[in-house]
């Protein structure tokens, strides 16, 4: 988006400005043919004489002046050279109008700071034809302007540094005004040598590039002496080569602090994620939202046999079999119903969990869908763990609630529980 509005301002200049002529005349006679001839082509003042021509000039700021070299007070070459020398009216074009024709004439005229030179008795059709010529090169040269003003401000707003060097690695432009990537603003840092002012990282990349011929290469470095919260870079450099030989050397670099550092603690907080998982006793499964797994603690390669390499890519229901303890009917993994559900489910009573090695596991817990900064559901995770031994456990212990210790015959705990039953189904 600000690329594409960055080259509407750019390649959309609309120039509305009217042309302005100034006649510049002490024959009445000539001022008002010139003006009859030209009053088309834009603005027009008349003078006659050039002290006051070099005062309109000044105000009007014509595009082109028609100066007559012939006057009483001042003639047509000092009034030139005055404007020439004058930084506000420099830029304007001038015409020299004479009667004579020789070559001293002629070589005075642009001598003096003229771009041409019409003989009177003027050809009007050769006159326009000349003014106009003069006038599209003043409208070109102020679009050119105009474009190298908005590329200029580009440039220097831009969050990346650009620069560009000799071959010989001498910097000759830099659009860091204010010192804002290294400790010389770009004014200073004209004709200096990039091995005096780059890293050493970066300056043997530079280096590398111009000597091996390298045409470009791209880098990340850490500044040495990060300024202004700048520590990471990436560095791109270009060779301008033309018929195969290195003429310049553009550089040019991005800050990527805040991307680098948000990718470290992402990192460390990925990396203390995993060794959480990895340490607590529940076997813990993660998969994406089409119930693909993605991870897997080693709790859970011990129930399911599965190793993560080999389960991570797989269905869920195809790693962790899933059936009741009592029919062995196959059971609907809880992720599945989380996922598509959108909640929390709790596992089945009775399951357990056939491995992979044949094993058997009685098992319980929990699955859960996982929600992006969104609340978009972008994966489920099931935690659970082997409840065998307490199931076991508490088998035992109802057996020894209702059976003798020495003889292991049913006691009377038992009998009055079956009696209690007879009495209700009669």
């Amino acid at each position: 988006m600000i690329l594409k509005e960055a080259t509407e301002v750019l390649f959309t200049h609309q120039e509305n400005k009217p042309s302005k002529i100034m006649v510049v005349d002490d024959e009445p006679t000539s001022l008002m043919i010139m003006l009859e001839a030209l009053n088309d082509l834009g603005e027009i003042e008349c003078v006659d004489n050039g002290a006051e021509a070099l005062k309109k000039a000044v105000l009007f700021q014509p595009d082109v002046i028609l100066l007559d070299i012939e006057m009483p007070d001042m003639d047509g070459f000092e009034v030139c050279r005055q404007l020439k020398n004058n930084p506000i009216t420099q830029s304007i074009s001038v015409i020299f109008v004479t009667s004579h024709n020789g070559q001293k004439f002629e070589y005075q005229s642009f001598a003096s700071g003229g771009i041409d030179l019409i003989i009177k008795p003027v050809d009007l059709t050769i006159c326009r034809l000349r003014v106009q010529n003069q006038l599209k090169i003043k409208h070109q040269e102020r679009q050119i302007l105009a474009a190298k003003n908005d590329i200029s401000t580009l440039v220097e707003q831009v969050p990346v540094y650009i620069s560009y060097w000799s071959k010989t690695e001498e910097n000759l432009f830099s659009n860091d005004e204010t010192a804002h990537w290294f400790a010389k603003s770009s004014e200073q840092m004209l004709g200096c040598f990039a091995k005096d002012v780059l890293p050493e990282k970066l300056y043997e990349a530079f280096h590398r590039c111009i000597t091996e011929g390298i045409e470009q290469e791209v880098l990340n470095i850490q500044l040495p002496s990060p300024r202004n919260r700048i520590e990471y870079v990436r560095a791109q450099i270009h060779l301008k080569v033309i018929e195969q030989e290195v003429t310049g050397v553009i550089l040019t670099l991005s800050d990527i602090t805040s991307i680098t550092n948000t990718k470290k603690q992402l990192s460390n907080e990925s990396e203390r994620l995993r060794v959480m998982l990895n340490s607590i006793g529940d076997a813990v499964i993660a998969t994406d939202n089409n119930a693909i797994i993605n991870f897997m603690n080693p709790i859970a390669e011990r129930l399911t046999g599965w190793h993560a390499d080999d389960a991570k890519g797989r269905h869920i229901e195809e790693v962790m079999n899933l059936v009741d303890a009592s029919s062995n009917t196959r059971l609907v993994n809880p992720i599945l119903v989380a996922l598509k559900e959108h909640r929390i489910v709790a596992m089945a009573l009775n399951s357990q969990l056939v491995g992979f090695d044949g094993r058997v596991h009685r098992v319980e817990d929990s699955a859960a869908p996982i929600r992006d900064i969104e609340n978009n559901i972008i994966g489920g995770i099931i935690v659970f763990h082997d409840v065998s031994e307490s199931v076991a456990m508490a088998v035992k212990m109802t057996h020894l609630a209702n059976h003798d210790l020495l003889t292991d015959l049913p006691n009377r705990v038992l009998l009055h529980d079956r009696v209690v039953h007879a009495c209700k189904v009669a």
